[in-house]
């Protein structure tokens, strides 16, 4: 058996990476929006 918060400092580590995936995402998305607009 795994300890709770041993799973849930795992858990948490899952959500930071999920949340850095989705910035980096964002990111890569505005970026590409605005080479669009600038007509690059």
């Amino acid at each position: 058996m795994i300890p709770i918060h041993v799973r849930r400092n795992r858990l948490r580590k899952l959500c930071y990476g999920i949340n850095f995936c989705s910035m980096v995402l964002l990111f890569a998305e505005l970026c590409n929006y605005s080479v669009h607009n600038n007509g690059i």
